[in-house]
């Protein structure tokens, strides 16, 4: 998120540019929260499709890196440069501060309102304690307002709101690549934005008091990625959402992974090679895209090291 100094010297969020372009890496931040310090030798997992015509790389990013963290390995820049088009959770490149205006905030029904005199102390203090101005997320929805301290605290703890995905984007576009997107950011925006306000409470609630979890997560996670321990990584992503019923667990993870791999599988009724790249917690599991793959007899080749 866009930071700036108030007159106190603490920083505050941007409530334009910054939470315009902060909800997807904030999405993210709800399921996953990764990073560590670089490895002797990143191997975070590549898988891939078959058919007579078609070639599809996956692999599984991470929304949110510590600066310095060696990821991208020869094996997966070949296989973005043999690639046709590079296809995202979402094309990021036109991210729009209207929906930000739209769905993420309510002035005439506050936080102040909005939250019992507990919680709104709660989150007064969240917010001091991250040097972030409470002013500035007052007129937030709830959700927004959880996106906004879970960003504060992911920056305070050294982290950067940038990660896989930011950077095989570059990449393709260096390249000259087409980038496309499974959803539009008004998509991603109601995953969150569509919760109902008592539940978006209890996730920002949930998710202040689970800040002092993250640096020790956030470690445990990037390990497993890095080293493409895709069970281990599910399992510590699966604890990371406690904080969200089941019901919020399978749209944001089981109901998209379905709509992609059918997505996937049309695109495989054509011909080329394409390099998909959506949130390592899609890949991981039980409800698996690849999963998905498997059962429909296009998995064929395995994880590609």
């Amino acid at each position: 998120m866009a930071r700036q100094p108030d007159p106190e010297g603490r920083t505050r969020p941007d409530p334009g540019r910054g939470l315009a372009g902060a909800w997807q890496r904030g999405l993210a931040a709800c399921v996953m929260l990764a990073t560590a310090t670089t490895p002797a030798a990143a191997d975070p997992a590549l898988w891939v499709a078959r058919d007579a015509d078609s070639t599809v790389y996956l692999f599984g990013t991470i929304h949110i890196l510590r600066p310095g963290l060696r990821w991208l390995t020869p094996d997966v820049l070949r296989k973005l440069h043999e690639s046709d088009a590079l296809y995202l959770e979402t094309d990021i490149r036109g991210q729009s501060r209207d929906l930000v205006e739209s769905y993420g905030k309510d002035p005439d029904r506050p936080l102040t309102t909005t939250l019992d005199p507990e919680d709104l102390a709660t989150v007064k203090a969240s917010a001091d304690s991250l040097g972030v101005d409470f002013a500035q997320i007052d007129p937030l929805r709830p959700w927004l307002a959880m996106i906004a301290l879970s960003t504060a605290a992911t920056e305070k703890a050294g982290y950067r709101l940038e990660g896989a995905d930011i950077q095989l984007m570059r990449r393709a576009m260096l390249g000259k690549k087409p980038i496309r997107g499974f959803e539009t950011a008004q998509d991603q925006v109601a995953l969150l934005s569509g919760e109902a306000e008592a539940r978006q409470v209890e996730m920002l609630m949930g998710s202040i008091e689970e800040m002092d979890r993250f640096p020790a997560l956030l470690e445990s996670m990037a390990s497993a990625w890095v080293d493409g321990e895709d069970e281990r990584l599910m399992t510590l992503i699966l604890d990371s959402m406690e904080i969200v019923d089941e019901g919020f667990r399978t749209k944001i993870l089981t109901d998209r992974n379905r709509r992609w791999a059918d997505e996937i599988e049309r695109l495989m009724d054509g011909s080329g090679t394409l390099f998909i790249a959506v949130g390592a917690a899609h890949l991981a599991g039980a409800t698996a895209c690849r999963r998905s793959w498997r059962k429909r007899g296009l998995l064929r080749s395995g994880s590609v090291r």
